[in-house]
């Protein structure tokens, strides 16, 4: 394993994947892996289609030919809709307690 693979494995604790084909070192994450095993609750359901969401909205950030005043428009939402996810309690922290205001819907 070269420098870099040492690196690499260090920050992640990847560890080499005998089976991986193709060139180069391939790595496996422990941590990704174990990530098949946990329980699909409805919480982690929404939660992994909120992160698809966001990774598509990237996408089209990247790619998009709109004008200045679409994207302070667009921006202008997702600042609202952070600061209602900001208002939520945080992780590991349960309550019954709802936000403060409603959450943001479209304008």
């Amino acid at each position: 394993m070269g420098d870099l693979d040492d690196l690499v494995a260090a920050a992640t604790g990847a560890q080499p994947d005998p089976q991986a084909e193709g060139s180069g070192p391939q790595h496996r994450s422990v941590r990704v892996d174990a990530l098949s095993s946990l329980r699909a609750t409805a919480q982690r359901r929404q939660r992994r289609r909120l992160a698809d969401a966001a990774r598509e909205l990237i996408t089209k950030v990247v790619v998009t030919a709109a004008g200045a005043d679409d994207l302070a428009g667009v921006a202008d939402r997702l600042e609202e809709l952070c600061g209602f996810l900001g208002e939520l309690p945080p992780r590991g922290r349960p309550t019954k307690a709802s936000p403060k205001r409603p959450m943001p819907g479209p304008r």
